[in-house]
């Protein structure tokens, strides 16, 4: 009974402590599903001549939390992951500190990836193949 009254104790507390912490001081964590109509560009610049939907790739899904950018992408060809994942990425420029583009085929319908593309400052791409 002890355990459970410290344990509602620290939850109302750390509720506190959020609530009271500015609008504008808690991270932008969001996550946006793509326009899927031909035509619509992207946000970011430089991106204006790219499509969200195109003969070759379409975006799944992008969220950010804490500096992180994640994208899902679907691809005719996954051979081209790397490529794609390059396209989307640079009209980011610097804003994140990691960028992450999970790569799905196109028409199979899984949830699973068949490739990861990882971008940071520090190390530039990397790309894993499950």
């Amino acid at each position: 009974m002890a355990a459970r009254l410290a344990l509602a104790s620290l939850a109302a507390g750390c509720l506190l402590a959020a609530a009271s912490v500015p609008a504008c001081n808690r991270p932008r964590d969001r996550t946006v599903e793509p326009a899927t109509s031909r035509g619509t560009p992207p946000a970011g610049p430089g991106a204006a001549d790219q499509e969200l939907v195109n003969e070759e790739w379409r975006l799944l899904k992008m969220a950010t939390a804490q500096g992180i950018m994640v994208i899902e992408v679907e691809v005719a060809d996954p051979s081209r992951g790397l490529e794609i994942a390059r396209t989307l990425r640079e009209p980011l420029g610097g804003d994140y500190a990691e960028v992450l583009i999970y790569i799905h085929r196109m028409g199979e319908g899984t949830q699973l990836p068949v490739t990861r593309v990882r971008w940071t400052p520090s190390t530039g791409y990397e790309e894993m193949v499950y």
